[in-house]
């Protein structure tokens, strides 16, 4: 579904906003540790709806009514991405465009959209689409109190650094290039919380208890009963957040019948059944296409399945949950995720964990899930960020986790950022992801980013 009101643009997270830096005629810095990383004073600017205080002049109205280029509210990111699975070494590209600002004291709007750029895989971010955006109004009043936003959105944005401190990792799409095995998945992805279409209430009591309420249609991201995917990679996963990658598409088992796919030369691989949901059942086909009891996804060098599918039943999901910051710095918080989509339920716990120790942070996310799919799964995440300067950082990330089964999975990551003059980032990361079916691989991407 696009987008197709751009002016009211109603973020896995939206990161560096360039246009508030411009706005307030201030460093990154401000707002920000080691981008996308929020500190104490980006938290609090984002949940006062873009304003460091009730004060703060309505960048929007103030556009709208001088037209004062200082107060655009438009913001825009390109990039250049190397990874050492991208086919023929070819470099790709990505490119984010922003909208975001306040109209009173009350109401304030965001906006992003982005896309991937010199890719194969079909199911790549494409501008204005639903599932590569967000955009979403808040309402803020009894500042900081109260805060309700509703729209297209991320379920994490008030809950601190749950989802940006793992950012670029180089985990999602491995293993690569290879088909037939399964996609490494972090712990959080396995609650299977993502994007939603709907209502957001958030609490803050005395500036040390945050409350927090979602509930909406989760973003259909295809999938098992949606689009196919090709040899150029990504991977969609039932029940998880998606996420696209180079390398190769892995999709998550569906519900009903899933129809033929078509893949040209070369080979496909898809699983999906016309009986129970639950069942896992796997094709693999050498050649043109086939039809029969199994949907077959398209998955070959020589073109791309898509599925007439179906998205049957009812979906949904829920997040809610208490966030406390204690005097010694230490902010823990309890949430309860439930999500239902095409016939399957996912139930899952999280405890997040954030400290800032000066020039070390520490983020860390207990996990535990539920799902009719997978079964019981347990797992942590860690990321553990290091200031060399007021510029440069590195961050290493350790995953683990377990299912049912006693089947483990591990993902480490180790990577080096650099940002120049507030304009342009340097991201460094090298990976290694280990499935819970035993397959492992490693991955070296190289970012280069331009903030304007």
């Amino acid at each position: 579904m696009r987008l197709l009101l751009l002016l009211f643009f109603l973020f896995q997270a939206s990161w560096a906003i360039p246009q508030f830096a411009r706005e307030y005629q201030t460093s990154c810095f401000t707002c920000h540790t080691n981008i996308p990383m929020l500190n104490e004073t980006g938290e609090s600017f984002l949940r006062n709806g873009f304003r460091f205080s009730e004060e703060d002049v309505a960048s929007l109205k103030e556009f709208i009514t001088h037209g004062d280029r200082q107060y655009e509210p438009l913001g825009a990111m390109v990039g250049l991405n190397y990874s050492d699975k991208n086919k023929n070494n070819e470099l790709t590209g990505k490119v984010k465009l922003y909208f975001a600002g306040t109209l009173n004291k009350y109401l304030s709007l965001f906006a992003m959209s982005r896309q991937n750029i010199n890719t194969e895989n079909p199911n790549a971010p494409k501008l204005f689409q639903e599932d590569s955006s967000t955009a979403y109004i808040n309402f803020a009043f009894n500042e900081p109190a109260h805060l309700l936003r509703a729209g297209l959105m991320a379920p994490f944005t008030q809950l601190g650094n749950i989802q940006r401190s793992f950012a670029d990792s180089a985990l999602h799409g491995l293993p690569a290039g290879i088909q037939g095995k399964e996609m490494y998945r972090s712990p959080l992805q396995r609650t299977g919380i993502g994007n939603f279409k709907g209502g957001e209430y958030s609490f803050l009591y005395n500036n040390k208890l945050l409350f927090l309420i979602s509930y909406g249609d989760p973003v259909d991201h295809g999938g098992p009963s949606g689009k196919s995917m090709s040899g150029g990679g990504g991977s969609s996963h039932m029940g998880g957040n998606s996420h696209t990658a180079d390398g190769f598409g892995s999709i998550g088992q569906g519900a009903g019948h899933m129809g033929a796919g078509h893949s040209g030369q070369g080979s496909s691989f898809g699983h999906g059944s016309s009986m129970d949901a639950t069942q896992k059942i796997y094709l693999f086909h050498t050649g043109t296409t086939s039809s029969g009891g199994f949907g077959q996804s398209g998955m070959g060098h020589g073109g791309q399945g898509i599925g007439p599918g179906s998205r049957d039943g009812d979906s949904s999901q829920l997040l809610a949950g208490v966030r406390y910051f204690f005097d010694s710095g230490w902010k823990v918080g309890v949430l309860y995720g439930a999500k239902e989509e095409r016939g399957m339920d996912i139930d899952s716990i999280l405890v997040p964990i954030e400290r800032d120790f000066g020039r070390w942070y520490l983020t860390s996310i207990l996990v535990y899930s539920d799902s009719d799919k997978d079964g019981e799964y347990k797992g942590i995440e860690n990321a553990l960020l290091y200031k060399l300067q007021e510029n440069a950082f590195i961050r290493a990330i350790i995953n683990y986790g377990i299912d049912d089964n006693d089947d483990d999975e591990t993902g480490c990551s180790l990577s080096y950022s650099l940002i120049v003059n507030d304009f342009a980032m340097i991201h460094v990361t090298g990976a290694y992801a280990n499935t819970l079916t035993d397959q492992d691989d490693t991955q070296l991407k190289i970012s280069f980013n331009l903030f304007f």
